[in-house]
């Protein structure tokens, strides 16, 4: 049996914070021992005192989690300056965690070491991997990949990359009692594990298709025939720079698209930085959508998931939503957190962040793409007899 836990405080001291969740938390568990969990935190926060609190009070507890750019849980919904935590407690089902460090020296290398580490306790089959890397000293594309190459096989791979509220300056990552940076931490469920997933955005492609010529990884200089800068002011108009509102939406030969976000750009040379990798040779389109559409992605995701456990109740949810569709969203971010509820439940419990970018493969069983501007749902459940 799966007996999961959420805490979620908005208090000031840090050692306030720790008891606000551990007595959540321990509502939730009913005296069962969690083996691991999940802490997302608001940057600024005092993230050492946090897990030694926690650990303090469960000594065997492993850790992963991340800073983030806004907390989500089904405790306090939607928080800025908190702490969000989900604990899990099995007596079927491993979970274990792993760790890579040095990431931006070689991203599969510290990928590979985090999955193995943690494989390293398994004695299940593994059927699920959380993450929540770094996102600003190499390419989140590159973790993904190593991260997959290392667990051999069509293990889900689902979280986010961790933030610094748009100041791209530094991001933080946990495991156990360590706050680190340029890291890649990584949650393993092994066992009886029933789970579903969802992605969608809202953004839909408009315009032509046309390939990526010229490319250093997240860097592109030109689509077609043209800078990508002119690919951008062809549908935008003269003068217009490349936006989060309009993102480049990557083709694939299933049907499926994944967005990149506009970060920046070289008028003089006309290239465009994104916030991901765009492999060369990939056909690309605008991608456009209104506010409506982008919580009509919210509802999408959720469905998707929802109707992947084939008519099983899901017992928790995770969702991890990007920092972009906060920003663009304003004061209507909270209506994500609306739309989720309004699908699962105002019961089911859940926690979440907004992150640099999101992970997850598009379906079950496809490859686990890096997105940006997405909404990704993760639901847990009981076991299939």
């Amino acid at each position: 049996m799966l007996k999961l836990a959420v805490g979620h405080s908005a208090e000031y001291a840090p050692e306030a914070m720790v008891q606000e969740i551990i007595a959540q938390c321990e509502d939730d568990l009913d005296g069962a021992n969690p083996q691991a969990g999940i802490v997302l935190a608001a940057t600024g926060l005092e993230f050492s005192a946090i897990l030694t609190g926690l650990r303090r009070h469960w000594p065997r507890l492993n850790l992963i989690g991340c800073s983030s750019v806004g907390e989500l849980s089904s405790k306090l919904l939607y928080e800025e300056d908190s702490v969000a935590v989900m604990l899990f407690a099995s007596d079927k089902i491993e979970i274990r965690t792993g760790l890579g460090r040095e990431v931006s020296k070689d991203p599969k290398k510290a990928a590979s070491a985090a999955v193995k580490q943690a494989v390293s306790q398994c004695t299940k089959e593994v059927v699920l991997c959380i993450t929540t890397p770094e996102s600003l000293t190499t390419s989140s594309d590159a973790i993904v990949s190593g991260i997959a190459e290392a667990l051999e096989g069509d293990v889900p791979i689902v979280g986010g990359t961790a933030g610094d509220n748009w100041k791209f300056e530094n991001t933080y990552q946990f495991f156990d009692g360590e706050v680190l940076q340029d890291s890649v931490p990584v949650l393993l469920f092994a066992g009886p594990l029933n789970l579903s997933h969802g992605v969608a955005s809202g953004w839909n492609p408009v315009g032509r298709r046309a390939p990526v010529t010229n490319v250093e990884g997240n860097v592109v200089h030109t689509i077609g025939d043209q800078r990508a800068l002119d690919f951008y002011e062809h549908y935008l108009g003269k003068n217009a720079t490349p936006s989060g509102e309009y993102p480049l939406a990557v083709l694939e030969s299933s049907g499926h698209y994944y967005l990149r976000a506009p970060l920046g750009y070289d008028e003089d040379k006309g290239s465009v930085i994104f916030a991901g990798d765009i492999p060369l040779g990939s056909e690309v389109q605008i991608s456009e959508a209104s506010r409506d559409d982008v919580l009509e992605g919210v509802r999408a995701s959720v469905k998707m998931a929802s109707e992947g456990l084939a008519g099983r109740e899901p017992l928790a949810a995770l969702v991890f939503s990007c920092a972009a569709r906060n920003d663009l969203l304003g004061t209507r971010t909270k209506e994500e957190i609306d739309a989720l509820r309004l699908e699962v439940g105002t019961t089911l419990p859940f926690v979440g962040f907004y992150a640099y970018g999101e992970i997850s493969p598009f379906r079950k069983g496809s490859p686990t793409r890096f997105h940006n501007e997405t909404f990704i749902t993760l639901l847990l459940s009981e076991s299939l007899p």
